[in-house]
């Protein structure tokens, strides 16, 4: 064991030397290729000089103005600025900035809507949308900057001629908040999962680097708005660090100079939403993304959501051993789920990994009599970033009918590093293996050009132990990203119940959706406090989402969603005190009478609940009682 874990240094240390080298590396592929290039494809053939252009979302509501001269941009909806006028640049090479004495030429305007399925609600989802393409002339540099507008956010990025090559040092471009706004942000950059902390734009210390899907609020006037990155390919990932008073920059944080030819800047994406629900509704960062390509991804039926037992919380340590995961194959069998996750220790059941595989393939044996699928966890540091290895262990995994991998420990945003996540999803579907990622980067909508990519955690989970407060904020930001493997519901592990109660566990399986659900609780135990019958059947595809009235970003959330003709029905209450509601069931359908089974707090003891089953219509409402850090389940089932 000592020597593997030597040796997984060794390579660690490859890595990260390799890393150092990039800039040399760079320097000497720069020194290749003309930073000047061709015209893109896309760009005017003539170049006029204009100094701004207004542009709108296909409602007319959402204005994005770019101007040119110093490359800049503001957005606003109706009278109110929602991004003070920016700049967008990109320093390369002998220090030149794209994004001064930037001549725009008329742009290219096309107007689409675009309908598709989605595979995380089964239901198809349009895609509106005006697209503009500015030819672009800064000194001797030619190039295009993109932007695209939807009703409920915008993106824009550069883009260049396949034969231009750069050494990049730094992107100058900024995000300027207005100053009375709230802002909500973390700061852990390598995984996602730091307190989300909230304060005044203005009152933000300069300096500091918060990660992306920073939020803002627009107080009394129902506007939210969220800055982030998506489509991310053969570039680092962006953070943002703070200049004071609302003014933001993007910070590469985790790379040094870098070497692009041709292609594109990741989009940089401004979500502007007018209420909760239309927030919570938002694909901005799905709609950016490329879509998936290939007959790869042609009726892939291979590719199949569903719950999963999980032993790591409620044991670590047993969790590691092979005769725990047989027991969970068992286990996951009685529940009605459809996987097992064999997470780290896999290997240490033999002394070499060819002994362990061999191990591996008993447990997918038995798993198979009981038509339960075996997903299996391999670190990042491990050797798969290294290409023959990863293919051949893919290989191996299709072999022996793994249907996923959890990857883990990736935490980093490098060049290398962002490819390897498009590299490593791709790879593993040629292999018809579903994929998550582990303490990743923030979620780039790799799920719609990779649909293998069921999820990814990038969210202050369960291993971080239950926050009220935290999950009062975290479905109004992190998971505008899409899912989220929060890994819920471990409520008989102090540490992870924390402060919560039974009844707001029971809620963050409903509003943290993912399609690979780890259910972090034994489902003996389940079974033992009678939630086996509203846990195995829970859904992981809600055909239908609504935020009800009275939510409020960080004191109180309230999601319906609909599975087919079931609805369920969730609350999070903050830490703040007590709360009583009446909450409507007007999201019902009309006429129709359901059978309600209503989970409410116990508000003398933290880990009680009451349970009470009632006929219901959307006419009734029901008065609900909940903890500090309580919360809220019910299921409506048509009668």
């Amino acid at each position: 064991m000592c020597m593997i874990m030597a040796f997984n240094g060794v390579i660690y240390m490859m890595r990260e030397t390799g890393r150092l080298l990039l800039g040399i590396q760079a320097r000497a592929r720069f020194a290749a290729y003309s930073v000047f290039g061709h015209k893109t494809d896309c760009a005017a053939k003539t170049i006029k000089n204009r100094d701004s252009y207004i542009l709108k979302s296909p409602d007319g509501t959402l204005e994005v103005t770019v101007s040119g001269g110093k490359l800049t941009y503001s957005a606003a909806v109706g009278k109110t600025p929602v991004i003070e006028p920016s700049e967008i640049g990109l320093l390369v090479q002998g220090g030149v900035n794209l994004g001064e004495d930037a001549v725009l030429g008329e742009p290219k305007t096309d107007s689409r809507e675009e309908i598709r399925r989605d595979p995380d609600t089964e239901t198809d989802i349009t895609d509106r949308h005006i697209n503009y393409i500015f030819p672009v002339r800064s000194k001797k540099f030619r190039y295009s900057l993109e932007v695209r507008i939807w009703n409920d956010g915008f993106g824009f990025r550069l883009l260049f001629d396949k034969n231009t090559g750069m050494l990049v040092a730094d992107e100058p471009t900024q995000f300027n908040v207005p100053g009375d706004t709230v802002c909500r942000y973390q700061t852990d950059l390598k995984k996602m999962q730091g307190k989300t902390l909230t304060k005044n734009t203005s009152a933000l210390p300069s300096g500091e680097i918060f990660s992306c899907m920073t939020a803002f609020e627009f107080p009394e006037k129902d506007i939210y708005t969220m800055i982030t990155e998506s489509d991310i390919e053969n570039y680092p990932g962006m953070a943002l660090r703070s200049l004071g008073a609302g003014k933001f920059k993007v910070e590469l944080w985790d790379t040094d100079k870098f070497f692009i030819k041709g292609g594109k800047t990741p989009w940089r994406i401004i979500t502007v939403c007018r209420s909760l629900e239309e927030l919570v509704r938002c694909r901005v960062i799905t709609h950016s993304a490329a879509p998936s390509s290939g007959k790869i991804y042609e009726n892939a039926e291979w590719i199949r959501p569903g719950k999963s037992a999980w032993s790591y919380f409620i044991d670590e340590e047993h969790s590691r051993r092979f005769e725990k995961i047989m027991e969970f194959n068992a286990l996951a069998e009685q529940a009605g789920y459809e996987y097992n996750l064999a997470d780290s220790g896999w290997r240490d059941w033999a002394r070499t990994e060819r002994g362990a595989f061999k191990k591996v393939k008993e447990l997918v044996d038995d798993a198979e009599k009981r038509s339960v699928g075996i997903w299996l966890w391999q670190s990042a540091m491990d050797r798969v970033w290294f290409a023959p290895y990863r293919r051949r262990f893919f290989k191996k995994c299709q072999r022996l009918g793994i249907k996923g991998i959890k990857l883990d420990h990736i935490e980093s945003e490098t060049q290398f590093m962002t490819e390897f996540y498009r590299r490593f999803a791709l790879e593993a579907a040629e292999h018809k293996l579903m994929v998550i990622y582990h303490n990743p980067q923030k979620p780039t909508g790799l799920r719609r050009t990779f649909p293998n990519v069921m999820s990814m955690e990038a969210i202050r989970g369960l291993q971080c132990k239950a926050d009220a407060d935290n999950d009062t904020i975290l479905p109004f930001t992190r998971m505008l990203g899409g899912n989220a493997d929060y890994t819920p519901l471990c409520f008989s592990v102090p540490r992870c119940l924390n402060e919560v109660s039974i009844c707001h566990m029971l809620a963050s399986a409903i509003i943290y959706n993912s399609a690979f659900f780890t259910v972090s609780e034994d489902p003996s135990i389940l079974k033992a406090h009678g939630l086996d019958s509203f846990v195995s059947p829970l859904p992981v595809i809600w055909n239908e989402t609504h935020v009800l009235p009275g939510s409020k970003i960080g004191e109180l959330a309230i999601f319906a969603r609909r599975s087919a003709d079931t609805w369920y029905l969730a609350v999070f209450n903050g830490s703040q005190g007590e709360k009583n509601i009446n909450l409507p069931f007007s999201f019902l359908s009309g006429g129709k009478k359901y059978e309600a089974e209503l989970y409410t707090d116990d508000l003398a003891d933290q880990r009680g609940f009451n349970r009470v089953k009632i006929c219901v219509t959307g006419a009734d409402s029901a008065d609900i009682a909940m903890r500090p850090s309580g919360g809220f389940a019910a299921v409506f089932r048509e009668i």
